[in-house]
């Protein structure tokens, strides 16, 4: 695996109630799609969308609707986090 380009440690945090909470009203095949994106766009960040057959089983156009919902709420949180970091940088805070 080529890691030259990432820039996230190869683990993350999982906070279970956080998840169990945010994904009660999905089903568990939907779970399971939500939490392989999450890896992906973790290990990746992107999530690479003509790749999506291989990794989930579907295009993008057949991922469920809550799914997209959850993935684009979190890549918004991780636009922030990475905007905050930039600038403490910036700064020189670390």
């Amino acid at each position: 695996m080529n890691t030259k380009n990432y820039r996230n440690p190869p683990a993350f945090q999982f906070y279970a109630q956080d998840w169990m909470t945010g994904v009660m009203d999905l089903t568990m095949e939907e779970r399971g799609v939500y939490i392989t994106l999450l890896t992906i766009q973790w290990i990746k960040n992107e999530i690479p969308k003509k790749r999506l057959g291989f990794f989930i089983g579907m295009d993008w156009e057949n991922v469920p609707e809550m799914v997209k919902q959850n993935l684009r709420i979190m890549g918004i949180i991780w636009l922030i986090i990475d905007c905050l970091l930039l600038l403490m940088r910036e700064k020189g805070l670390f």
